[in-house]
């Protein structure tokens, strides 16, 4: 009998003989059958002995027709009366044969027993440590990290994040004391020279980019008149000094003689800007610095003088026009677009400590091995529980799987004729050889009895 196990070993893509034994054995047997009986007819086999040789062959030709059948009734249907019920077994016991697979699939490859036997000496540690510590795995995880970096960056454009953040922002906003937080800034640039250098110098490009921004120069025109406003509103006398200066200001209406008062104010105060900043002696320098430290007393002592007043009404119209124009959604996109150029940039800091961040969590929990251990014991702990909670889950997914919607009839027959169809082949084979030896055995029998009679 004539079936190496090595064959069950079969290639993705049989040969041509792996797919063809059974036709094989079935030719050469009717082959054999047909050559011997013309044998024997002409006298070429003489009786007894050819009459052993013919019963052999005919014996193999039944075995391997017998076997043929067999092995194709499970896969397709035959129209013969009398045995159409017999064939295409595979399709019609299809309800069966999902239960059995499912029920030894639930029971026993994947039974929670198995599963935890699994478990036990699985390291998922190790296997971490060996998919993504090193070689392709390690740049693998580099590049999802930055790919899901910069799908979480997706969110900024989200509306629904500004109006998280408005309420959150105006909060804030309204805890910020301005005098009071002020003040300490304002001695600090009254005494440190170098903060004092530096706030000529950022105080000259503010005013280069506010004179060459007419956006800037439109919100600064809008404080300057609200607080004309909220001036004329505290008294006839205030009201008449108000409406005297804009008598004396060149523009067609309120708007424009603001506009054209800050550019003048703001250019002569750019002339003298750069004046202080060449000279570290300079009058102007050195009553800014004095005025520093007096202003900071008063902020510290004073809380409810007008000064905090006019910081307090200014906080609120920055914050009010930097929410009309949509600051939050402006602030965001810049984020995004300044995140989106440091992840596509391999070497920039962001990246470099992208990467020591995923060192860090290898070593400490992945490298050491008491951490090792400890998240090992914790996977099992997980897994194990999960198994528990869901004991049928693994029979679900079989038999989901294994559905007619997921896996129609016809491929399920065809998906199991490509995966077994090889090894039955070895079936007609022993089909044709055992039906030859056990004729042959007969035929011997026979012909010495003849011999003997």
């Amino acid at each position: 009998m004539a079936s190496p196990s090595s064959e069950s070993d079969y290639s993705a893509t049989p040969g041509w003989l792996a797919r063809h034994r059974g036709g094989v054995a079935l030719g050469i047997s009717a082959f054999g059958f047909a050559a011997s009986e013309l044998a024997a007819t002409v006298g070429w086999l003489p009786a007894p002995w050819g009459t052993a040789v013919v019963t052999a062959f005919e014996g193999a030709l039944v075995g391997s027709v017998a076997d043929w059948f067999a092995v194709t009734a499970l896969f397709k249907q035959f129209p013969i009366p009398g045995l159409r019920r017999h064939t295409g077994l595979i399709a019609k016991r299809r309800a069966a044969l999902s239960r059995g697979i499912v029920d030894m699939a639930e029971r026993e490859w994947l039974s929670p027993a198995a599963l935890r036997a699994r478990l036990a000496t699985f390291s998922c540690a190790n296997f971490l440590t060996q998919r993504f510590y090193r070689g392709e795995g390690r740049e693998q995880l580099r590049q999802l990290t930055r790919q899901q970096s910069r799908k979480a960056l997706g969110w900024l454009d989200d509306p629904r994040l500004e109006e998280v953040l408005e309420p959150a922002l105006t909060r804030m906003v309204e805890r910020i004391d301005s005098g009071r937080q002020l003040a300490p800034l304002l001695k600090r640039l009254a005494y440190d020279r170098t903060l004092n250098e530096q706030l000529w110098q950022g105080a000259l490009r503010i005013l280069e980019r506010v004179l060459a921004d007419p956006q800037l120069l439109n919100v600064l025109s809008d404080i300057l008149l609200d607080q004309l406003d909220a001036l004329s509103s505290e008294g006839k006398w205030s009201s008449v000094k108000v409406w005297l200066g804009k008598q004396f200001l060149e523009g067609e209406d309120d708007r424009e003689k603001a506009e054209r008062l800050l550019r003048r104010l703001l250019g002569t105060a750019r002339e003298h800007l750069e004046e202080i900043e060449q000279d570290q002696q300079h009058p102007l320098r050195l009553r800014m610095r004095a005025l520093l430290i007096v202003t900071a007393r008063h902020l510290r002592h004073q809380q409810g003088s007008r000064l905090h007043q006019v910081l307090e009404r200014g906080k609120w119209q920055l914050y009010n026009t930097f929410i009309e124009q949509r600051g939050i959604g402006g602030w965001l996109s810049f984020g995004k677009r300044w995140a989106e150029a440091r992840i596509n940039d391999e070497q920039s800091l962001l990246n470099r400590w992208i990467d020591g961040g995923i060192d860090h969590l290898m070593q400490r929990y992945l490298i050491e091995p008491q951490a090792r251990q400890r998240f090992d014991e914790r996977v099992r702990g997980w897994a194990g529980d999960l198994i528990d909670a869901h004991p049928g889950a693994v029979g679900s997914i079989v038999s989901e799987s294994l559905s007619e919607a997921n896996m129609p009839t016809a491929q399920l027959v065809a998906t199991i004729e490509d995966k077994v169809g090889p090894d039955l082949q070895w079936i007609r084979v022993n089909g044709a050889l055992v039906g030859g030896a056990v004729a042959l055995v007969i035929g011997l029998v026979r012909a010495l009895a003849t011999l003997v009679g």
